[in-house]
C-alpha cells in the first residue's frame, strides 16, 4: 500500500496483521460460542489497534448518527442477505460498498478497488467476518473517559464525508485526548484515496518527529 510504503521509505518499521476473522487470522465459527470485543482485538496488537477504536466514535455524541441512511440500510442489507457465493460476486458487492464509502473529491477508482478486492479474497475471505465484528463493535463499551486520560501524541486523521463514521466524532476525539493533533481530509469518506497519500504521509512523519 502506497500510505505504508511512505512510512517503511522513511526509515519506520510498520507491522501489519489480519484482524480477528479475516485473512490468515483465527477464524470464528460460532461467535456467540467464543464472542469477543474490540477490547479483545486491540490486546491482539499488544494494545494497539485502530480498529479498536471504532466503538469509542460511535458512542460520542447521541445526537450526530455515525452512519449514513443510505450505508446503513446497505449494511443491513448486507448482514441479513446469503454471502456471496463467488469470488465475482464477493468483489461486486464491496465495489459497491466501496463506492459508497467514498468522499466527492476525487473520482472512484474502480479499477484500484477491483484490485485490492480480489487480493483479499484470495488472502482469505471469511463469510462471518462483517456480521462478528459488528457484533463486537456491539459488545464494546465507550473509551470516552480513557481517552481523556491518554498520555501518548496522538494525531487523528478523520474525512469531512466519512460516511461510515461521521466527521463530528473524529472533532470530538481530537477534542477530548489532551494534546491532540486533528488532520482533516476535505471531501474524503472512509478512505485515504491515493490522490491524497502524500500529503497524509507528510503529516503522519512530521507527527512521529515531533514525539
Amino acid at each position: 500500500m502506497p500510505l505504508i510504503n511512505g512510512i517503511v521509505n522513511a526509515g519506520y518499521h510498520v507491522i501489519r496483521f489480519d484482524n480477528r476473522d479475516t485473512g490468515l487470522s483465527t477464524w470464528i465459527d460460532d461467535f456467540n460460542a467464543t464472542p469477543y470485543s474490540y477490547e479483545d482485538m486491540a490486546a491482539d496488537t499488544i494494545g494497539l489497534s485502530l480498529t479498536s477504536w471504532m466503538s469509542t466514535y460511535w458512542s460520542f455524541d447521541p445526537d450526530v448518527p455515525a452512519m449514513n441512511d443510505e450505508l446503513s440500510s446497505f449494511f443491513a442489507e448486507i448482514m441479513e442477505a446469503t454471502p456471496p457465493e463467488t469470488k465475482e460476486a464477493f468483489i461486486e458487492e464491496n465495489i459497491k460498498i466501496f463506492r459508497l464509502m467514498s468522499g466527492s473529491r476525487f473520482p472512484f477508482d474502480e479499477q484500484w478497488v477491483r484490485s485490492i478486492t480480489e487480493k483479499s479474497y484470495i488472502r482469505g475471505w471469511n463469510t462471518n467476518a462483517t456480521q462478528n465484528h459488528g457484533a463486537a463493535g456491539m459488545a464494546s463499551p465507550s473509551r470516552l473517559e480513557t481517552l481523556r486520560n491518554l498520555n501518548i501524541p496522538t494525531l487523528v486523521i478523520h474525512g469531512t464525508e466519512d460516511p461510515v463514521i461521521n466527521y463530528a466524532h473524529g472533532v470530538v476525539c481530537a477534542k477530548v485526548i489532551p494534546g491532540a493533533k486533528l488532520l482533516t481530509l476535505k471531501g474524503v469518506g472512509h478512505e485515504i484515496p491515493i490522490e491524497i497519500i502524500p500529503e497524509t504521509v507528510e503529516v503522519i512523519l512530521k507527527h512521529f518527529g515531533e514525539t
